[in-house]
């Protein structure tokens, strides 16, 4: 018996966890009309390089982009905002579609946005780009 409830605990467990996530298509062209959406595009890196700034521009779709705080950090269905990351380095929360990165050193860098629900929690929807600084 004890197994029995134990299994339907995982069930239940695992239905709850997977019906919060929506899975990432790596191309958001191929995403369904009606279905959240994700892409970033690296704006004119060759222009920027000499200032050592790159600049991206997100399109979101489908989702209405929220200031979680003033959501009360509470999860609301097609609301989020945009994690973006540079590298390994912090995470920066916002709603700009539009952001741009100065002072990179010299190399490879890679932008990472994710979209996140007003709790700070991953929607499953995220994209990185890269580029070399000279």
């Amino acid at each position: 018996m004890n197994r029995i409830i134990a299994a339907v605990a995982a069930l239940v467990l695992f239905a709850a966890v997977s019906v919060r996530v929506f899975s990432a298509a790596p191309n958001d062209s191929m995403r369904p009309p009606g279905e959240p959406g994700l892409s970033i595009k690296l704006i004119d890196p060759d222009r920027n390089a000499h200032q050592r700034t790159a600049t991206l521009s997100v399109q979101v779709r489908e989702v209405q982009l929220v200031d979680p705080a003033s959501a009360k950090e509470t999860a609301v269905r097609g609301q989020g905002h945009l994690h973006y990351q540079v590298d390994s380095g912090p995470i920066i929360a916002t709603t700009a579609t539009k952001l741009s990165f100065h002072e990179l050193t010299p190399g490879l860098h890679s932008f990472r946005v994710n979209l996140a629900g007003n709790d700070h929690l991953p929607l499953g929807l995220s994209q990185t780009v890269s580029v070399t600084i000279p």
